[in-house]
């Protein structure tokens, strides 16, 4: 499908297959009116080549798809937060205090001296739902 964006119109169109008993997964859709009528409105030319090379690129896409079906899966309710900058910290802190199993990865030795320039309490941050694994990528 090659019309406006899929943001909009993209739901619509898979719900209408999924009506008609088609995949939902398998339509493809090209966004012509982002993409080419707004940025190349004074080069109709171009436009149109741009608009049919995009169309060759999603039929060649569409070619490759393969049907989907939707699961439902157990989600284990934890988070991973990765860098204990002032944003990781708050960010792990947030999440650990509504509940939920955090593991804050930093690759640093001074964590503990990043908690209490940021003004945290060490022990709350683990003994509050929050694991603080140090290391780097692949040390796990």
């Amino acid at each position: 499908m090659a019309s406006c964006t899929p943001r909009t119109h993209e739901p619509l169109f898979q719900t209408i297959c999924e009506e008609a008993g088609l995949n939902p997964y398998l339509f493809e859709m090209v966004n012509i009116r982002e993409h080419i009528a707004w940025v190349y409105k004074n080069y109709p030319e171009e436009a149109t080549e741009k608009a049919k090379e995009l169309v060759r690129m999603a039929v060649a896409k569409a070619r490759l798809l393969k049907p989907l079906k939707w699961k439902e899966i157990e989600v284990t309710p934890a988070a991973l937060v990765i860098g204990a900058t002032i944003s990781g910290l708050v960010a792990a802190k947030t999440i650990a205090d509504n509940g939920f199993k955090t593991y804050l990865v930093e690759s640093g030795e001074k964590i503990r001296y990043d908690l209490y320039l940021y003004g945290y309490d060490a022990a709350e941050y683990y003994y509050g739902g929050l694991v603080v694994i140090r290391g780097d990528a692949g040390d796990f």
